[in-house]
């Protein structure tokens, strides 16, 4: 049988888009996944990584998927709340991963270059001498070799790939908060789409509005929290609704849609890339905490890397090691900054009571909102360093 060019274990975000990417090049791929589809995934799947979505041929079916575009943000506390149009990115989506999977899925279709086989696990890794070149799997109750010229692992956080490779974890950050999250029916929308965060007591709240009118309410709190929320998280969500003033009322005629979902098993780290025939990509090779929602456009954006430094290989411009050391050294700092980002966000202590009648004055009295926001140059200047300060002025379009 000729080896395919690549066997990806794993057919989600990381590895779907990677057999696109490797497709739309050319290549031969073989994608295995130990699941059916339509399937579900744990997670809170915001995302806005819409120039990714449009080199992957799917943007406008995610679009068109039942999912407003949000393009406000809101941040709010103790009945007190800012919103603007969004800035890092023009819009953001939150269409439930059953859905968003499925379109990244539908897409290979479109490439008869790429062979998918679900309902298949992966069940050993094939050599030659030193180097991987296959994988054993087992599909309903046959036992079958498949053979590859590169055996990539997108198999998440519990990767069988790493596990079987042995590739050690490093830069390893506990978890600070778990997380929870369920999805509503009847809850009444903000007027136009909008992305919510908010800090209650020591939790963080997020909501958004997904697709079949539903809405997705995450709340993470400490992680020495959990094992309390893990004992009757429906109910936890509900109590967590009622000590929100602007979440109440819009949530009081809703219904929660199937169960609660759980985990405090959110560390974040860095796995070895590669070895001798093998790569990880997504969350198999590096994972960060949920709560800057960076996961599915990091998975992505590696995936679209790791496809040049594969096809880099194939087309014998560089060696192996060379080539994956190239996809390394992008995958480590970018993965790094949304680690450190979704780790300071969530370490952030709870908004001191003696401020809040403060900001309630700021924002009621138009007098002093004129004069505070003309004193927030000033400080966000002197939060930071020059070129910090100089970065975020240019991505506001700001000239001096």
């Amino acid at each position: 049988m000729k080896p395919f060019d690549a066997i990806i274990v794993g057919a989600r975000c990381g590895g779907a888009s990677l057999a696109i990417f490797l497709a739309q090049k050319g290549y031969s791929v073989c994608m295995i996944d130990k699941t059916v589809f339509p399937s579900d995934n744990f997670s809170t799947h915001v995302f806005g990584g819409w120039e990714l979505y449009a080199q992957l041929n799917v943007e406008d079916a995610i679009k068109k998927a039942g999912a407003p575009e949000m393009t406000r943000f809101r941040i709010g506390f103790e009945e007190c709340s800012f919103e603007a149009p969004m800035v890092v990115t023009p819009s953001v989506c939150g269409l439930r991963r059953i859905k968003h999977d499925q379109i990244l899925l539908d897409e290979t279709v479109n490439h008869p270059q790429i062979t998918f086989m679900p309902n298949c696990r992966l069940t050993g890794l094939l050599y030659e001498g030193e180097e991987v070149c296959g994988i054993t799997v087992k599909e309903e109750n046959t036992i079958k070799n498949l053979y590859g010229k590169v055996i990539v692992g997108a198999d998440g956080r519990d990767s069988d790939v790493a596990n079987l490779a042995g590739a050690a974890k490093y830069d390893v950050a506990e978890s600070p908060r778990c997380i929870f999250y369920a999805y509503y029916k009847h809850v009444t929308p903000n007027p136009m789409p909008t992305f919510e965060f908010y800090w209650s007591d020591h939790d963080i709240v997020l909501v958004n509005p997904c697709d079949e009118d539903l809405h997705c309410l995450v709340v993470m709190p400490l992680h020495e929290h959990y094992k309390t929320w893990a004992r009757s998280p429906d109910n936890r969500l509900r109590h967590k609704i009622s000590q929100l003033s602007s979440l109440s009322s819009r949530f009081s005629g809703s219904r929660m849609i199937g169960r609660a979902r759980g985990t405090d098993r959110l560390e974040s780290y860095l796995r070895q890339s590669y070895g001798k025939g093998w790569v990880l990509v997504g969350d198999a090779g590096a994972a960060v905490h949920p709560c800057a929602g960076a996961g599915i456009e990091q998975a992505m954006a590696c995936s679209e890397v790791l496809a040049a430094c594969i096809d880099d290989f194939l087309t014998d411009r560089l060696p192996w090691s060379q080539a994956m050391d190239r996809y390394t050294e992008f995958r480590d700092p970018y993965v790094r900054q949304n680690r450190n980002a979704a780790l300071s966000l969530a370490k952030l202590p709870p908004v001191q009571s003696d401020v809040i009648p403060w900001v309630r004055l700021i924002s009621t009295l138009p007098t002093f909102t004129h004069k505070f926001i003309h004193q927030i140059p000033g400080f966000i200047s002197a939060s930071t360093d020059a070129a910090k300060f100089n970065g975020l002025k240019a991505m506001l379009g700001i000239n001096d």
